[in-house]
């Protein structure tokens, strides 16, 4: 950068182009350009109906590191086309803000009661349990089932934050065509926004396509009407009433989508409603799920187009470990951040507090498919007298005055199966946000070493 044809300013430099005044950048300067260019675009991300207040912060921390994830929410609310639904139950539908209530056993290849804490309570002992316990009857007798197919609010700050980032970022691209991407190429640390600001524009087409619900709402539904009936039997009416119900589905209709959904209602967390919804052999939705995913990618990638189409791929004068990092983050962002934002995000959502996001469980609420039936026990009553003895894999299944428990051996090894499984996800998670944490580091250097510039006539 020769700044020798320029005149000389006391305590300002050029860095080659007359027509720029840069001073040096201090720590200020460095943090308004993180929080211009990257941290108020993650902001911009929409959040989904009744969303908990950990997973939104989380949401939030993966498109601050993996924009490709802020995108896919921007796809998803696009998709929904709630804006021109035809009528308000219809849009909330297209938006996820419906749910309905079904009972836990009603999912198909159901041939039993459901044990432990989705079996249904009939007997006096049972009945003197709800009265000590009866958010665990609510719980326990039934499971949500997401619609797809009230108050709402298109939320007019976010869109105008939006589009206040966007012109933002804008500026600082169209400011990177000149000297900035002759000294440092593709690697500059302007171009860096690019990903930001893509997600930002995609945010805010979702934003308008379809409207924020603060809240989940329940339709009527016939088990919806039992289920108040039995709470009224149990005297629990008072202490947990149904208000806010919206609308009303037929028995028709609650059975047509327990055939198509209903196989989900035995997984305990989404993450394993996820990748059971990718299984061709167990849901309808996995072609949908794939051609969505392959077009969430293709909208993400658009970024790298911008990078090349402004630089050329021209490397300048720029060092190869700044391209290293500046391209890895720039590919692993929207690339990576879809994936995360697929099934990661979910793992989140199955609890909306923090214990629960580790997915541990208590041993009643442990499915049948968790419990290890290698430490199970069988006990077999011969009048007063009863005999245990443990069960393999391989053993038939009781007969008739054979009752089966549970030992405490079987709920420790699911949990700590389980987490192990979350702290693999935490450390696959931890790994990739290497590029995004190096790539911070090198904006931050090239800002210290270009310093902050304006144009001058």
């Amino acid at each position: 950068m020769d700044d020798n044809n320029c005149p000389r300013i006391p305590g300002f430099t050029h860095n080659g182009d007359c027509n720029l005044i840069c001073k040096s950048s201090d720590w200020k300067d460095i943090l308004v350009f993180f929080l211009g260019n990257y941290g108020a675009h993650a902001a911009t991300v929409i959040g989904r109906p009744g969303q908990s207040s950990l997973t939104r912060a989380f949401s939030l921390v993966l498109a601050l590191f993996f924009p490709g994830a802020g995108v896919l929410t921007g796809i998803t609310a696009i998709a929904s086309l709630a804006l021109f639904a035809p009528t308000e139950l219809t849009r909330a539908a297209r938006a996820g803000a419906l749910c309905i209530v079904v009972k836990a056993d009603r999912h198909p290849g159901a041939t039993h009661d459901v044990e432990a804490s989705h079996q249904q309570v009939s007997s006096s002992e049972h009945d003197e349990t709800l009265s000590h316990h009866p958010s665990q009857f609510l719980r326990s007798m039934e499971s949500l089932a997401y619609l797809r197919a009230i108050g709402f609010c298109y939320n007019a700050i976010k869109a105008l934050i939006s589009i206040g980032q966007l012109l933002f970022s804008v500026l600082t691209l169209y400011e990177t065509r000149g000297n900035q991407i002759a000294v440092f190429g593709y690697a500059a640390f302007g171009l860096t926004a690019a990903p930001y600001f893509w997600m930002s524009l995609v945010n805010l087409l979702g934003n308008l396509m379809c409207p924020q619900y603060p809240n989940i709402f329940i339709v009527n539904s016939p088990t919806l009407d039992q289920l108040r009936t039995e709470a009224e039997g149990k005297g629990l009416a008072h202490r947990y009433p149904f208000d806010g119900t919206v609308g009303r589905i037929s028995k028709e209709t609650e059975a047509r989508v327990l055939d198509v959904n209903g196989h989900l209602l035995r997984y305990t967390t989404a993450l394993e409603v996820f990748f059971n919804r990718m299984d061709p052999e167990k849901s309808p939705e996995t072609w949908t799920l794939v051609c969505h995913a392959v077009v969430a990618y293709m909208v993400a990638a658009v970024p790298i187009a911008i990078v090349g189409g402004l630089s050329r791929f021209d490397p300048g004068q720029s060092a190869a470990y700044q391209r290293v990092w500046t391209m890895i983050w720039l590919c692993f962002g929207p690339m990576v951040g879809i994936g995360y934002g697929m099934w990661v995000l979910p793992l989140f959502e199955s609890w909306p507090v923090l214990w629960r996001t580790m997915m541990i469980r208590k041993e009643d609420e442990l499915s049948e498919e968790a419990l290890v039936l290698g430490h199970e026990k069988k006990t077999t009553i011969h009048g007063n007298q009863e005999e245990e003895k443990t069960k393999g894999p391989g053993d038939a299944r009781p007969p008739n005055g054979t009752v089966e428990t549970r030992s405490g051996d079987a709920p420790r090894v699911v949990i700590w199966t389980q987490l192990a499984r979350f702290a693999l996800v935490a450390i696959f998670v931890s790994v990739y946000m290497a590029p995004a944490v190096g790539g911070f580091v090198v904006v931050g250097q090239m800002l210290m070493q270009y310093g902050t510039c304006n144009k001058i006539n």
